[in-house]
């Protein structure tokens, strides 16, 4: 559950204003969608090889994907 704190409404304010909450309603993306979205992203710009997440290798907890570059496409650079 999501609470957001709201200013307190004094009584000189009107009663046809709203209080307007005092934390951010973006809705975080978590990490899967985030990289999800930046992965489509890189492949639609020929960044990256286009492999489905299943197939990428790992460092530690980092995925490794697949980089197009004009010197080899064996290369893999980890992507911060």
């Amino acid at each position: 559950m999501r609470i957001l704190a709201l200013p307190a409404r004094s009584e000189d304010q009107g009663s046809g204003d709203e209080a307007e909450p005092n934390v951010s309603q973006e809705t975080k993306l978590s990490k899967q969608d985030e990289f999800d979205n930046w992965y489509l992203e890189v492949v639609r710009a020929r960044f990256c090889l286009d492999i489905p997440e299943r197939h990428l290798g790992t460092v530690g907890n980092e995925l490794v994907v697949k980089i197009i570059s004009s010197r080899s496409l064996s290369d893999y650079e980890a992507i911060p």
